[in-house]
């Protein structure tokens, strides 16, 4: 994602216009981490016990947003971060 393409300040509506919205997930978030073996796989641990993989250039036949390709739940407990 480029920083560059994207205004500092919120739009003067102050909507969030988000390049992508990844669903999958119940709860908020903490791990992030992007494959070094795959351009554009991405794995997320979360609040909800959860691990979910991401295509982010998988086709967008939702607009925006993208189920994730895999839902990880064998975890008993939050998923801070992932690797």
């Amino acid at each position: 994602f480029d920083y560059s393409k994207h205004p500092s300040k919120p739009a003067p509506d102050g909507k969030c216009r988000p390049d992508l919205v990844l669903k999958g997930h119940n709860t908020e978030g903490y791990g992030l981490a992007w494959s070094p073996y795959m351009a554009g796989q991405l794995l997320s641990g979360s609040d909800d016990a959860q691990i979910c993989l991401w295509d982010t250039q998988a086709n967008q036949s939702k607009g925006n947003a993208i189920n994730a390709k895999s839902i990880y739940v064998e975890h008993q407990s939050v998923v801070e971060d992932v690797a």
